[in-house]
């Protein structure tokens, strides 16, 4: 998770969060999310005197734009077997996703 902000972002995790829990509060096929705290100078809340803000920061898995783009060549398979009518669809809902 560290290395993903690291790499998307060009700053160390502790730069922008005061603290990060580093069990994902949930799990998906192409993310997760993480509980975190920000550093007070990367939000703006003129009626909070706390240091930081609670926030969900959502972490894309390394190889998920590979498996998104694979499981969507399998749905279009199916999709060109069962419904045959889609395919003009199926290449927009693709065009949009990707």
């Amino acid at each position: 998770v560290k290395q993903s902000l690291r790499n998307y972002y060009g700053l160390a995790w502790e730069d922008v969060f005061e603290s990060m829990n580093p069990i994902a509060l949930g799990c998906a096929s192409i993310g997760q999310v993480h509980e975190a705290t920000l550093r007070k100078q990367y939000y703006y809340d003129q009626t909070s005197k706390a240091d930081g803000r609670k926030v969900a920061v959502k972490v894309m898995h390394p190889d998920a734009k590979k498996r998104f783009e694979n499981d969507f060549s399998i749905f279009r398979w199916v999709c060109r077997l069962v419904m045959p009518g889609w395919k003009p669809i199926l290449k927009e809902l693709k065009k949009q996703m990707m």
